[in-house]
C-alpha cells in the first residue's frame, strides 16, 4: 500500500497498461471490491475548470429544436 498515486486517461487505459480487465477497475470504482489484481483504483479529482475563458452560456428553447 503506498500514498503514490498514477492517473491514466481512462479505464481502458488503465486496464491496458496494467494487463487487467475493465469490469475488475470498475468493481473497484463502484465499491463492489477493494482492489483490480494488486492496485486501488479511485476517480480522479476533474481538473478542467467550470467555464473556459471566453465561454458563454446561453438559455435555449427546447420546443424551437423540434
Amino acid at each position: 500500500n503506498t500514498e503514490e498515486w498514477t492517473t491514466y486517461a481512462s479505464i481502458n487505459d488503465a486496464a491496458r497498461r496494467l494487463d487487467l480487465s475493465l469490469a475488475s477497475i470498475s468493481s473497484v470504482l463502484k465499491k463492489r471490491r477493494t482492489h483490480a489484481g494488486d492496485y486501488e483504483f479511485e476517480y480522479a479529482e476533474p481538473n478542467e475548470p467550470d467555464c473556459l475563458e471566453g465561454e458563454v452560456w446561453r438559455d435555449i428553447e427546447v420546443s424551437e429544436l423540434f
